[in-house]
């Protein structure tokens, strides 16, 4: 049978490791270039500055597009050569798919000296699981 023993007894500092768990939590925060969807839809709809920027390829926006007003399409295909094009005074919320081929846009884009880029985590299929708006093909 298993009983369990107060982790002081087990040598455990509580309040240390309550101290380190925030300030992880924290570093964590400062460095996640990820957003989840809810909250981009928030930024989008709440932040003028604020634009999504899919970087998925012109057949798969024909099918089914994020339905937000602050849109740019810009395949990763063609990012390396366009880049140029993107606003540098606001927020840049990448997306694709699934979260991969936005990953790498935006570290290139970070690496090109864009400051405000983050990664739509999940990408469209987290869009979409959340009910959020996107047009379809008819």
């Amino acid at each position: 049978m298993l009983r369990s023993i107060p982790a002081e007894a087990a040598g455990f500092n509580i309040a240390r490791l309550t101290r380190h768990h925030k300030e992880a939590n924290a570093m964590t925060q400062a460095f996640d270039l990820n957003i989840h969807a809810l909250d981009a839809h928030h930024s989008l709809r709440a932040e003028a500055g604020t634009w999504l920027l899919d970087v998925r390829e012109a057949h798969e926006v024909a099918r089914v597009a994020y339905d937000v007003e602050r849109f740019i399409h810009m395949p990763l295909s063609e990012l390396q050569q366009r880049h140029g094009e993107l606003p540098r005074n606001g927020k840049l919320i990448v997306a694709c798919a699934a979260g991969g081929r936005s990953q790498q846009a935006m570290q290139f884009l970070l690496h090109r000296g864009h400051t405000q880029v983050c990664n739509l985590a999940g990408g469209m299929s987290a869009w979409m699981a959340l009910g959020l708006p996107v047009r379809t093909a008819l």
